[in-house]
């Protein structure tokens, strides 16, 4: 659920891709590559294309945390070899999460009837971003260039599917996809052809192996 005007072409993260970066415990940071096996991309040519941009340019979310793990501020940052890694300022973009705690007249998990409203409030995270313009508008009492989009957990830390909401996860990626083949070949993406067309998402693998490479 969301209000974003646009949408990227990915399904689901995590904070499991420990090759690439690990939880900071005293500075309450961590890293997640989104070409990394912790970000699922939609099996389509949109997601192929967004994959092979951020992978070029080395495109990753920097998450800073408050002291109880309630909200982050999270920074788009990119690595670009001998010229370092780099970090939007939030001043500029700011993108944040934050921990919702459903109110006992909630019903979680929503039923198939409810309203879009009434589903955000069963979202386990709500990702906010703004941006310069933003700070305008609110000291004119506006909200304008807020935008909200909802984070749902879909498995628990023991690997348990959280319903309904792993199943809805699995259903808008079978909406979505619209596999090609040629594409993916073409950006180097090793995707099976027994099974790249049937698979509604990819997540890319460490380039340590033989091949760097993208697998279903």
């Amino acid at each position: 659920s969301t209000d974003v005007p646009v949408s990227a072409p990915d399904l689901a993260m995590s904070f499991g891709d420990t090759a690439f970066s690990v939880l900071d415990r005293q500075r309450r940071t961590i890293d997640v590559d989104v070409c990394g096996p912790a970000w699922q991309w939609m099996n389509k040519r949109e997601g192929l294309l967004a994959f092979k941009l951020a992978r070029a340019i080395g495109y990753y979310y920097h998450f800073e945390w408050n002291e109880d793990y309630t909200k982050a501020q999270i920074y788009p940052a990119v690595r670009l070899g001998r010229l370092g890694s780099w970090m939007l300022p939030k001043q500029l973009l700011s993108f944040t999460m934050e921990l919702q705690r459903a109110d006992k007249g909630d019903k979680c998990p929503p039923p198939a009837t409810a309203l879009v409203n009434e589903r955000t409030h069963c979202a386990k995270w709500d990702r906010v971003s703004s941006g310069f313009l933003s700070h305008i508008f609110k000291f004119f009492g506006s909200t304008y260039g807020v935008f909200h989009y909802y984070v749902y957990q879909i498995v628990d830390k023991d690997g348990n599917r959280q319903q309904p909401y792993y199943d809805a996860c699995v259903a808008h990626g079978e909406h979505n996809r619209k596999p090609d083949l040629k594409l993916s070949q073409r950006f180097g993406l090793e995707l099976s052809r027994a099974t790249g067309k049937k698979s509604h998402t990819f997540v890319g693998l460490r380039g340590d192996e033989k091949h760097e490479r993208s697998e279903l």
